[in-house]
């Protein structure tokens, strides 16, 4: 047996303004019904912030989106401490390009972003310059700079969250992932910037 949850009303619900009330649970099943009460509770604590990259080279500024939870305890630090978006020691972030190059995300809710960030990994996802939704010009620079612009400014983005005081990030726990063209990158960042 499967279940599903989804908002109610609009399927384009942003995460911060996700209200868990507005959850359906689809499944009749007694024994999967007994999963979404916790999964209901965790959903409303998810949040969420726009962090925009002004890079000194170029007038282009672009944005990542940065989804993490205050309740991601299921996270331990290296002496074995459960952590929280409040500790000194700081989560592990995880760094994810979208694909395209010309893609795009929003701050839409999304079960897999849901599932990873309830799962005590908070997310950066970047949407470089050459992005969709951003206008033409922004869209056109990344034109003969794949592999350059798109990773340089994905570096920037994890370097603007890694300097934020809330919530804090731990730099030598920090993960990239993406696929397609955010695959392309993935490798490219962890080729070009390791530590």
């Amino acid at each position: 047996t499967t279940f599903e949850y989804m908002p109610i009303d609009d399927s384009n619900l942003p995460i911060s303004k996700l209200n868990v009330s507005q959850l359906k649970f689809l499944s009749k099943d007694p024994a999967m019904l007994s999963y979404v009460d916790p999964v209901k509770r965790e959903v409303g604590n998810i949040q969420s912030k726009v962090i925009e990259i002004n890079p000194p080279d170029d007038t282009l500024s672009y944005e990542a989106i940065l989804v993490f939870s205050d309740t991601s305890s299921s996270i331990t630090s290296s002496r074995g401490e459960k952590l929280d978006s409040k500790s000194s020691d700081g989560l592990p972030l995880i760094v994810f390009p979208h694909g395209g190059p010309h893609g795009c995300y929003t701050n839409n809710y999304s079960l897999a972003i849901a599932f990873m960030t309830l799962s005590g990994f908070p997310l950066l996802l970047v949407n470089y310059r050459g992005s969709t939704g951003f206008g033409n010009r922004p869209l056109h620079s990344l034109l003969g700079k794949i592999g350059t612009q798109d990773v340089l400014d994905t570096h920037r983005a994890s370097e603007a969250a890694l300097s934020l005081e809330y919530p804090r990030f731990d730099r030598n726990r920090v993960g990239v992932t993406g696929g397609s063209h955010g695959g392309f990158l993935t490798c490219h960042l962890i080729g070009q910037y390791p530590s």
